[in-house]
């Protein structure tokens, strides 16, 4: 089967975009690119039907010059060709112009399916795909989830309105659009030994460095908890490898993982790239981005037993407690009020308390505030407290840490204060006050009751 990629450069996602001198098109000097979202889930399924089913992966790409380092990447991940059409004027076209550039490119490939991302994300027509197939004369269908080879062609699952899917069976040759990831979740592991009953960072170390040996798989991820984080350095160290923490991005370059974790309390971002023999091990810090969708169905689950035996395991656990129970319930506010680090001082919260009440909201904090005893754990906020998502959030002296913003950012409205204009809080707050917070607080707190009084 031969299956041809229609994949798209589009400027990323955090560049800053500026109108350029002709005030027609947005200026390209400064920005960097990437190969936008649905055509990269594309060039994956391709090559996932490739390995079951054999044949070729080629790629399209329609572009300037810069557009190979899009191609670069795709061949690098194991499309075997790729045919450029250089185009210094992609963005002033319409759809049918490009998707008629497209189609004198595929024509002579006689291709077996064409898969594309169901719209790019500049300018995001979401036309494309489908008139390339009007062109081409073969059958099309949008918005998919999934698919699978079979006799008479190809088998898809799209995504309708309101929650609705639907199978459709098509001939080929076809033309597929991809909304988002293709996922589909091929073997299970269930490691049982009755000496794994209970939690020991020895007996999860030597059963899982014994399946990860026998697997040998390329990259094995985790997720950021505190079990993980007490016994994935040892395994990696077991292993011979490294373990990076605390991610909170990925992406594949020129073929190679590349890792993003944050630096000095979130205030910088720093890549990470693998080195030497996998396998390669990551901790992924819950909530930092999106997960794959997963086609629904089912897999094979492989059971695996390791070699374990009592004087391997050299700590003793017991049950589980809590000092207390959690009085405080900060999931259920509508309005929260959460002191942070920049408060300086334990006899600073009653100035945080003081808008808190102004406004009636629960009073909650980050992690160094309820480390350092200034208010009880049972308020803390983040991956190591309470997850919430209030109406509204005021963040008062907060920098943003991920392991904060992860308990948080389902809020409807986030209002940050910090004297910092560079703190990460400000990337996610939907309004944002740069200054003194022992200024800004106790004003807004005034107001506030000005307004309420006003309004009795």
């Amino acid at each position: 089967m031969k299956i041809v990629i229609a994949l798209k450069q589009v400027p990323a996602r955090d560049s800053v975009l500026r109108v350029d001198q002709s005030a027609n098109w947005i200026g390209e000097d400064d920005l960097s690119f990437e190969v936008n979202e649905p055509g990269a889930y594309a060039l994956e399924e391709g090559l996932d039907l490739k390995a079951k089913h054999g044949g070729e992966v080629d790629v399209l790409c329609a572009g300037p010059a810069r557009a190979t380092q899009a191609i670069r990447e795709a061949l690098a991940k194991g499309a075997d060709r790729a045919i450029h059409v250089e185009h210094d004027g992609l963005a002033s076209l319409d759809p049918l112009q490009v998707a008629s550039l497209l189609a004198d490119a595929i024509r002579p490939e006689a291709a077996d399916l064409i898969l594309a991302g169901l719209q790019s994300d500049d300018l995001g027509y979401g036309q494309t795909g489908v008139i390339l197939a009007e062109l081409l004369g073969i059958p099309h269908s949008t918005i998919v989830m999934g698919m699978e080879k079979i006799d008479s062609g190809i088998r898809i699952k799209r995504e309708l309105e309101n929650g609705w899917f639907q199978h459709v069976e098509m001939p080929l040759p076809a033309l597929v659009t991809v909304q988002s990831g293709i996922k589909r979740l091929e073997r299970a592991y269930a490691v049982e030994h009755p000496l794994l009953r209970d939690y020991t960072a020895d007996g999860y170390t030597i059963a899982l460095k014994q399946l990860i040996e026998k697997v040998k798989p390329l990259v094995v991820l985790f997720p950021h908890t505190y079990q993980v984080r007490d016994f994935a350095p040892k395994l990696a160290t077991a292993l011979g490898s490294m373990l990076v923490s605390d991610v909170i991005s990925q992406r594949v370059e020129d073929g190679q993982l590349i890792l993003t974790r944050q630096l000095f309390q979130g205030r910088l971002n720093v890549d990470i790239g693998f080195s030497g023999a996998p396998p390669y091990l990551a901790s992924l810090q819950a909530g930092a981005h999106a997960a794959d969708q997963v086609e629904a169905g089912t897999c094979e689950v492989e059971t695996f037993t390791p070699e374990l035996s009592p004087n391997q395991i050299r700590t003793r656990p017991a049950q589980p407690f809590r000092e207390a129970q959690r009085a405080v319930d900060l999931a259920s506010a509508e309005r929260i009020v959460c002191a942070g680090r920049g408060i300086q001082e334990a006899e600073n919260i009653p100035l945080v308390q003081r808008l808190a009440d102004a406004l009636g909201a629960e009073l909650a904090a980050s992690r160094p505030v309820c480390d350092s005893g200034w208010l009880p754990a049972e308020r803390q906020v983040g991956s190591s407290g309470q997850t919430v998502a209030p109406k509204l959030y005021i963040a008062v002296g907060v920098s943003g840490a991920i392991q904060n913003l992860v308990g948080m950012k389902g809020s409807k409205t986030i209002v940050a204060v910090n004297k910092d204009a560079a703190a990460p809080i400000f990337e996610i707050a939907d309004y944002g006050i740069v200054g003194d917070l022992f200024e800004v607080v106790p004003a807004l707190a005034d107001e506030i009751r000005k307004q309420t009084e006003g309004d009795s």
